[in-house]
């Protein structure tokens, strides 16, 4: 089988609505496409084998009673399991290609790179030290330390860290969508 070079969990369990996904992804449409491709290809090699199964099956046991209990439990184990998962997931991929054609967005898409380059200090007041109050949690004095290189901050109180994406949805309250509308 074809290894996945792409993570399905993360498009799996997006925070954004399904409904603005290409519109914060516009890479997403291309990269469901090439999932699917490859879900189909696995389907086929997994036919392919379960043809392969039967037939080594049928050539070694002589016994038909023991073919039908050895096929049943190579097929359904090791076969069907595989090809229901594809289907689903190639089922699921589908339905958010279709949902994300009929939804009219602003007609621009948003790389998320760009919105990552806009500096954090414009949404938290850092002091001279380049510390600024925990977003994360309650404090008097200032743990949140703003590192203006790679745009990013952490906290030496609570021990979390983000982006400028991550400051934004926390000041906020609000999903990764509405954060980026913030941000650019």
């Amino acid at each position: 089988m074809k290894k996945l070079s792409y993570d399905v969990e993360n498009i799996q369990h997006t925070q954004i609505p399904i409904g603005e996904l290409f519109e914060v992804f516009p890479e997403g449409r291309k990269l469901c496409k090439a999932i699917i491709k490859d879900y189909k290809e696995n389907i086929r090699v997994v036919q392919d084998t379960r043809q392969k199964i039967v037939e080594k099956v049928y050539k070694t046991e002589k016994d038909i009673y023991q073919r039908e209990i050895w096929t049943d439990i190579l097929i359904g184990c090791v076969i069907d399991f595989p090809i229901q998962w594809y289907e689903f997931n190639i089922s699921r991929l589908n339905r958010i290609l279709a949902l994300n054609k009929k939804i009219k967005g602003p007609g621009h898409a948003v790389k998320i790179e760009d919105v990552k380059q806009v500096p954090i200090s414009n949404f938290l007041e850092i002091n001279q030290a380049g510390f600024a109050r925990c977003i994360w949690h309650n404090e008097k004095t200032g743990s949140l330390k703003y590192y203006p290189k790679d745009n990013r901050v952490h906290c030496f109180g609570c021990g979390k860290s983000g982006d400028v994406i991550d400051v934004v949805q926390q000041i906020n309250n609000c999903s990764l969508s509405e954060a980026i509308r913030l941000i650019k």
